[in-house]
C-alpha cells in the first residue's frame, strides 16, 4: 500500500453529521481507528488488534464494536470504509501529481541550461569570425531577440493546471462566470499555500449542496469568489437535514434533503415518524437490510 501524506484531511461538519449519536468514548475509539486506518491502512476483523487501536481493554472494546462497526464494512477480514479509501487515494493522485510536475519543471530547467550553453558556444564562435560592420549591424538591429520570442511564446500558451480543469468541470454552472478570472484566483490561492486538492474538495462539496438545495444557476457563487480570499472552498457545505412535516408528506426539497443525509450519516428515516430511527443501511452480501 502507499503510505499516506502526514496530514489527513477532517471535514468537521461531514464528521459531526454522521457521529451525532456517538459517546465521548466512542468519539474517541472512532477517531483512532480512523487515524490508524490512514496511517497503516485497514485493520483486521480482530478484537484484539482493534482493542489494542482503540486503546481500549478487550472487553470495553467488544462493548463498543457493535456501534462503531456501523462506519465500516468487513471485506476479506478486514475493516474498510470507502471515504477514506476516496481520500487517500485524492491523496495519493495529489502526491503523484506534485512529483511529476516537479520532474518535469526540473527537466525543462536542465533543458535550458544546456541551450543557453549551446547558444553561447554557437554566438562566440560566430562572433570570432565576423567582420566589425557586421557585427555593428547585429547591435544596431532593433529586433527582439529570439530566445526571448520563444520565451514569451511558451508561457503565454501554457495550460491551466490538471487539478484546476477538474474542479472547473464539476463546479456548478453559473451564467457569466470566467475561466480566467477564476484560475487567476485559483494561482493567487496556491501562491498563498492553500493545496490544489482541498479547492478540488471543496468544489464537489459545493456542487453536490447547490444540486441537493436545487439552487438557481444565478445564485450561484461566482468561481472567482469562490476560488477567492474569502476562501469558500474550506467551507463544509453541509447538507441539512430534512424538515418535520405532517406525517406522510415529502415534498419534493425535502426528498432530495433526506436522501443527501441518508447517504452522509447513514441513518434512514422512517416516514411515517418524525424523529430519526437508526437503521444500518451499509451494504452486505444480501443486498441492503
Amino acid at each position: 500500500m502507499t503510505k499516506a501524506d502526514i496530514w489527513m484531511p477532517v471535514y468537521i461538519g461531514d464528521y459531526l453529521a454522521a457521529t451525532t449519536r456517538l459517546t465521548t468514548t466512542q468519539h474517541g475509539a472512532y477517531f483512532l481507528l480512523m487515524m490508524d486506518y490512514w496511517k497503516s491502512g485497514p485493520p483486521p476483523d480482530n478484537p484484539e488488534t482493534l482493542a489494542q487501536i482503540t486503546r481500549l481493554p478487550v472487553e470495553s472494546w467488544l462493548m463498543l464494536e457493535a456501534c462503531l462497526k456501523h462506519y465500516f464494512e468487513v471485506v476479506d477480514g478486514y475493516w474498510r470504509h470507502s471515504r477514506i479509501d476516496k481520500e487517500m487515494d485524492l491523496a495519493k493522485n495529489h502526491k503523484e501529481f506534485t512529483k511529476n510536475r516537479a520532474q518535469i519543471a526540473a527537466a525543462a530547467r536542465w533543458k535550458g541550461k544546456n541551450d543557453g550553453l549551446n547558444n553561447a558556444s554557437s554566438n562566440a564562435s560566430s562572433n570570432a569570425s565576423s567582420t566589425p560592420q557586421a557585427m555593428l549591424k547585429r547591435c544596431s538591429s532593433p529586433s527582439p531577440s529570439p530566445l526571448l520570442k520563444t520565451k514569451s511564446k511558451s508561457i503565454s500558451s501554457a495550460s491551466p493546471p490538471e487539478e484546476f480543469e477538474e474542479a472547473w468541470k464539476n463546479y456548478p454552472k453559473r451564467p457569466g462566470a470566467s475561466k480566467a478570472d477564476a484560475l487567476k484566483a485559483w494561482k493567487a490561492r496556491c501562491k498563498a499555500g492553500e493545496l490544489p486538492s482541498a479547492m478540488m474538495a471543496g468544489a464537489l462539496r459545493y456542487a453536490a449542496f447547490v444540486a441537493t438545495m436545487g439552487t438557481e444557476p444565478q445564485f450561484v457563487k461566482q468561481p472567482a469568489t469562490f476560488f477567492g480570499p474569502g476562501l469558500h472552498f474550506l467551507a463544509d457545505w453541509a447538507i441539512p437535514p430534512p424538515t418535520d412535516r405532517a406525517i406522510g408528506y415529502e415534498s419534493a426539497r425535502d426528498k432530495r434533503l433526506r436522501e443527501a443525509h441518508e447517504i452522509l450519516t447513514g441513518k434512514k428515516r422512517d416516514q411515517n415518524e418524525r424523529n430519526y430511527n437508526i437503521i444500518d443501511i451499509t451494504p452486505t452480501l444480501d443486498g441492503f437490510d
